[in-house]
């Protein structure tokens, strides 16, 4: 069975950190670039609850780790009454992205963000690993593009 849920960041880091290469693996744009979390600055972050995490866990296996979706939370700088999140990261294991476990992952995401006082989400999709149509099919507009330079 799926479970869906939300987690403190301390108590997800550690299960997180196991996926983490197999994600950056799968969709960094700089191999050359070593793979190196800044976990301290996580923390420092999150001393105030800026960041709330969904994950998701397959209980069949012990209630592994099998996806995660982690988010920013903030009062927008330019709309400061208008509280925001902005995903860090997502990622859901190859093998579970049939069915609608991916979907149900983001539908769980909203609920969480929603039941916290979010009234606006944004995320980020790496053109490496396309999921316009799966942001599409729940309702999100794309609004913006990100450029990027190595220097």
């Amino acid at each position: 069975m799926i479970v869906y849920r939300e987690e403190l960041w301390k108590d997800a880091q550690p299960d997180i950190a196991l996926l983490i290469r197999e994600h950056w693996e799968e969709v960094t744009d700089y191999p050359h670039i070593p793979l190196d979390p800044d976990w301290d600055r996580y923390e420092k972050i999150n001393a105030d609850g800026s960041i709330k995490v969904l994950t998701v866990r397959d209980d069949e296996f012990g209630g592994i780790l099998v996806g995660y979706i982690v988010f920013l939370v903030f009062y927008g700088l330019h709309y400061r009454q208008t509280f925001m999140a902005q995903d860090d990261a997502f990622f859901l294991k190859k093998e579970y992205r049939k069915g609608r476990v991916g979907i149900n992952m983001f539908i769980n995401a909203e609920l969480m963000l929603q039941h916290h006082g979010v009234k606006l989400v944004t995320y980020h999709e790496k053109l490496k690993v396309p999921c316009g149509k799966l942001f599409e099919r729940l309702k999100y507009k794309q609004q913006e593009v990100k450029w990027f330079k190595e220097i």
